[in-house]
């Protein structure tokens, strides 16, 4: 088993609980057989609690019943958060829990119930019912003050609640160990092991993918020397963050805009890396995504016009492809004259590793690619002027015809649809002439 036990934390095909729950199936607030409610909750269940719990409710305290099987309900409760594996807690609450008893002071009931959920350790349905039990019990109970005594029947109820979702229920076998995943991150290759941590995580409560995905980043943006735990965490970080609920990555994408701003270039690389890993990029805030869409085509734009200009455009080419499709539609005429200019080269030709990149990038343009597209042919004096030679022009056609079936506004179409009728050389002395007028009014 690649990180210990592993189990979900509601225990499936347990006989003996399955025999418990039958037995509590078979009681009714008019069959309210003592023998059979203690034979519906576990044997380690059973003690003084229980014992008076009985007793008070034979001579009719109903009230003090409810209250006594409640309390045992939530001290299981806290049992079973220990056993699966407080780590995970610690993590929510941002506490240290040195042992059971600290979780008496640490969560109210409420707290407790809504974090037996979080972690797995109670169902949705355990959940609300118990929600339902403890509204009851704060108003009926010896716990508070109350105005009228508890009906038997609402008692009753809360007495089955408490062992239906709580008591008959074993006590979960101990979940993912946090620490012993970090240590196996750190020590060995686990490439060939994907597809099992998978299958494990997909049995695992959303809190603990969570809890999981937010350490690994942070883990990774930190580390400084461990090439096979960097290595690791891009490997299993796709696998996180599509279970991972929208909560997290919001965060994680809030982190990397706030390490923009704070940390150094080393960290900001990591960061970026992280995120075009796991293709998170729209969950980084929209202003930071502009500037990072910007600069980067802003860069391919320069890199297109600068020396050696077919090697250096490789590099911010795949820069920005990697920063995906998501892109602000503030960023996307820089994006658009970018990739289009490095896509449709110069007289000499263009540069073939950016080419790969780029035909991807105007495979995935949209309208308002075709829109700016549109308003760089009547306005961009580098662009306009690329286009007074033949192979340029040549990849310029290869971009309408991309683009032929991407839907488009009025003028737009009637913009693209008159380049598509001009032949190679009918284009260029458009674009020569179209130079000219432009560079004698500048």
């Amino acid at each position: 088993m690649m990180v210990g036990k592993v189990l979900p934390a509601i225990p499936i095909d347990d006989p003996e609980q399955k025999d418990r729950l039958l037995v509590l199936e078979q009681l009714t607030p008019q069959q309210q057989n003592l023998s059979k409610i203690k034979a519906a909750i576990r044997p380690e269940c059973h003690g003084d609690w229980m014992t008076k719990a009985l007793n008070v409710w034979k001579i009719g305290a109903y009230d003090a019943s409810c209250l006594y099987f409640w309390n045992r309900a939530m001290a299981d409760l806290r049992t079973k958060i220990m056993a699966y594996g407080k780590e995970h807690l610690e993590a929510i609450i941002k506490r240290e829990i040195k042992g059971e008893r600290d979780l008496v002071h640490l969560l109210t009931d409420k707290e407790l119930i809504d974090h037996c959920f979080e972690l797995g350790i109670i169902s949705e349905e355990a959940w609300f019912f118990l929600h339902k039990a403890r509204d009851v019990r704060n108003h009926y109970s010896l716990a508070h003050q109350f105005d009228a005594p508890i009906d038997p029947f609402e008692a009753f109820n809360i007495i089955k609640n408490c062992i239906k979702y709580v008591l008959a229920h074993q006590t979960p076998a101990p979940g993912i160990s946090l620490k012993e995943l970090l240590q196996k991150l750190k020590s060995e290759d686990i490439t060939d092991q994907l597809a099992e941590f998978e299958a494990i995580y997909r049995d695992q409560a959303a809190k603990i993918v969570n809890i999981t995905l937010n350490r690994l980043f942070d883990d990774f943006v930190a580390e400084e020397d461990n090439n096979t735990y960097l290595s690791n965490i891009l490997a299993v970080a796709p696998i996180l963050w599509s279970m991972a609920e929208t909560s997290v990555k919001e965060r994680i994408g809030n982190r990397i805009g706030k390490l923009r701003m704070e940390a150094n270039a080393d960290t900001n690389v990591k960061a970026m890396t992280f995120i075009k890993k796991v293709d998170g990029m729209k969950y980084v805030p929209e202003s930071i995504r502009v500037a990072m869409f910007t600069s980067t085509a802003n860069k391919l734009y320069e890199a297109c016009r600068s020396a050696n200009n077919f090697f250096n455009e490789v590099t911010p080419a795949k820069e920005l492809y990697e920063l995906g499709s998501r892109i602000p539609s503030s960023a996307i005429p820089s994006c658009t004259r970018a990739v289009f200019l490095s896509y449709i080269g110069n007289q000499f030709g263009h540069s073939w590793e950016a080419a790969e990149y780029n035909e991807k990038m105007i495979q995935k343009w949209n309208s308002s690619n075709l829109s700016a597209l549109v308003e760089i042919l009547d306005n961009d004096l580098t662009v306009i002027g690329r286009l007074d030679y033949s192979f340029p022009v040549k990849r310029f056609k290869k971009v309408l015809e991309m683009v032929s079936k991407i839907p488009r506004d009025e003028k737009t179409d009637r913009s693209l649809k008159r380049y598509s009728k001009l032949d190679i050389e009918e284009l260029k002395q458009h674009f020569s002439d179209k130079y000219v007028k432009k560079f004698s009014r500048k």
